[in-house]
């Protein structure tokens, strides 16, 4: 993320989105990398538990980005 939005700047913190995998990568930065990412908009994703992260850094309160699914019937 760092990298990115180095050679992509952004007003403001970046908002990422997906689809299918692309959604699994956009749930999985809202909820390990939330304070880097605006918000997040997955597309026909999932978030496997094994991605689901047990706490913040080194005991420290976790953020979760803002997270809009999208998904069908």
């Amino acid at each position: 993320l760092p990298l990115l939005t180095r050679e992509h700047p952004t007003k403001g913190r970046p908002i990422v989105t997906g689809f299918s995998q692309g959604g699994m990568m956009s749930f999985t930065l809202a909820v390990r990398h939330g304070a880097s990412v605006a918000a997040a908009l997955p597309i026909a994703g999932a978030l496997p538990a094994p991605l689901l992260p047990t706490s913040g850094t080194c005991g420290a309160q976790l953020t979760v980005a803002p997270v809009f699914a999208f998904h069908g019937a």
